[in-house]
């Protein structure tokens, strides 16, 4: 493996855009393929969330205490280290969260293709790319990206398959070989079918004490989310409030791109009487 000295046009994440203003609500990817990231990667590790560090006012990261569980490739890490991801979550006034960087809850198990910055802390390859996440499946478990509010680059078509799952087992395997010298060709990816290629995730800002990203699981194992309107319709609209909620709805389900669900269940009273 070699240090990462510098984003390849194959697989970096549109850096200029996280750095600029903080209006961004964006972020454009171009995917790269695992041999060219594990070949720029200082490492790459299995490990588990141990803790959300505090943040302040005026950090441009947040800090999260992990657990190695085991070295796939590069360096003898062990013990406790410290993964640094843009943007905050948890200062008491001003946060700032960046686009197609996730949030992640205490205990998840996590596979990193890491660099180490000055500082000593970890931090993923080409920002969210070298960041999977482990989750059980139909399939058993698989490793996943959680690319919030990030879209991928249309003409990266040579890379599509990366888009999708790892099987957890398997990509494990590839890894270590790859980390002991054996180069061979992936046989962790599922054969892509029209519609499962790209796993896409909502992005929401849901009004939490400390505003931050929300994102469905459901989505992940083909779950169905439902709708409701309120009865009373959406004060001075001259359209169809309850025909357009179900046109944009069925937007979504019917984008063959995607993975997401969504379906109208009718009216709900939201006055609290119900």
């Amino acid at each position: 493996m070699r240090t990462f000295l510098r984003c390849t046009r194959a697989g970096c994440m549109t850096l200029a855009l996280l750095m600029c203003a903080s209006s961004a609500s964006a972020l454009s990817y171009i995917m790269i393929n695992d041999e060219d990231l594990f070949d720029q990667a200082e490492g790459v590790v299995r490990a588990t969330v141990v803790s959300e560090l505090p943040a302040r006012d005026g950090d441009g990261h947040t800090r999260y205490a992990l657990q190695i569980d085991s070295v796939l490739a590069g360096g003898s890490l062990s013990g406790k280290q410290h993964l640094s991801l843009p943007g905050t979550f948890t200062a008491p006034t001003r946060n700032a969260v960046i686009p197609g960087i996730p949030r992640i809850k205490r205990g998840s198990e996590i596979l990193l293709f890491y660099r180490r910055g000055d500082s000593g802390d970890l931090h993923a390859l080409h920002l969210s790319l070298g960041l999977f996440g482990l989750q059980p499946s139909p399939e058993g478990n698989i490793y996943v990206r959680a690319l919030e509010g990030s879209s991928q680059s249309a003409w990266d078509s040579r890379n599509l398959r990366y888009s999708t799952f790892r099987r957890a087992e398997l990509f494990e395997h590839w890894l270590a070989d790859r980390g002991r010298g054996t180069k061979r060709e992936p046989d962790y990816l599922p054969e892509l079918t029209a519609g499962s290629a790209i796993s896409k995730f909502t992005f929401a800002q849901f009004a939490f004490p400390v505003p931050g990203p929300g994102r469905w699981f459901q989505f992940d194992s083909n779950q169905t989310l439902p709708w409701t309107a309120n009865p009373s319709g959406q004060a001075n609209t001259t359209f169809n409030e309850f025909t357009a909620l179900q046109t944009a709805l069925s937007a979504w389900t019917n984008d063959a791109g995607s993975r997401i669900l969504l379906s109208y269940s009718g009216t709900l009273n939201f006055s609290g009487n119900q």
